[in-house]
Formats: C-alpha cells, structure tokens, sequence
C-alpha cells in the first residue's frame, strides 16, 4: 500500500464528496472518456528517510488530487469542483477531521496504513481547453504515514 491508497480509501470514505462523484476516484490515470465529475489521485513525491540502521519508520509522500467537472455539461463547473475541494480538504467537527486536511488514523485493508498526519500543502484552479474543457482545481497534501 502506499499514500495514494490512503488518499483514495479516505476519499471515498467523505460521504459528501461520494455524493458528487460516487466512486470514480482514480489513481495516476483518469480514464479516457471518463464520467466526469470525477478525482485523480498521483504521488509527486517521496521522502523515506534512513539512519545508520535502516529507515526512520515514517515516510512523507506529497500527493496530489485532482476534481475534474466537465464545463460542458451545462452546470456551474467552478462551483461543483469548488464543493468537491472543500469536501475533501474537510473540516472540523468535534475535534475530529471530516476529510483530509488534519486527518490522522488507520486507513484502508488489511493490513491499514497508519496515517500520522495528512496536511494541505498547496490549492489551485485550473482550465483544461482544447478538446476537453475541464474545470479542474488541484490540492496538493503532505501525509506522514508508515507502512
């Protein structure tokens, strides 16, 4: 397992993102065609850091999740990918994170990740044109996480 399946097994566990794309979370390749709205899951980066007698135990993965909304599809794109983002960043309640942002826990099968902390790095809006013309606005999360 790795934290691209963390990221997508919490994903699909944020009931008001599962709302809006249901289970068409992706992991590196979204699908040629695919159903839109829908979420791509890539690993940027890796961090696994090592001592005289092996790794440290904790690894930091910058991993970044696209929410892609087709403009075509006579909705307001910016404003459903904008809700899909927020779902996922979450919030607080109680003191336990609703998505990602904050999020620390077990995730996924047998046997879970262990997931220390997910932190958002970095949020951004883009417009895919061409052929396409996707809204799509990109999160970019650091998890520390051990195997």
């Amino acid at each position: 397992m790795s934290a691209v399946d963390a990221v997508m097994d919490r994903l699909l566990a944020i009931t008001d993102l599962t709302a809006i794309v249901d289970s068409r979370v992706f992991a590196l390749v979204l699908p040629e065609k695919a159903v839109l709205p829908a979420i791509r899951v890539q690993q940027i980066d890796r961090d696994d850091p090592m001592h005289l007698r092996g790794t440290v135990g904790f690894i930091t993965s910058r991993v970044q999740v696209d929410h892609y909304v087709a403009r075509t599809s006579g909705v307001d794109a910016k404003a459903i990918a904008s809700s899909m983002a927020q779902a996922a960043r979450g919030r607080y309640e109680n003191g336990v994170a609703t998505g990602l942002a904050g999020f620390s826990g077990a995730v996924g099968g047998s046997p879970p990740i262990q997931v220390s902390l997910i932190r958002l790095a970095d949020e951004r809006e883009e417009f895919e044109f061409e052929e396409k013309e996707d809204v799509r606005i990109s999160q970019d999360y650091f998890v520390k996480w051990r195997q």
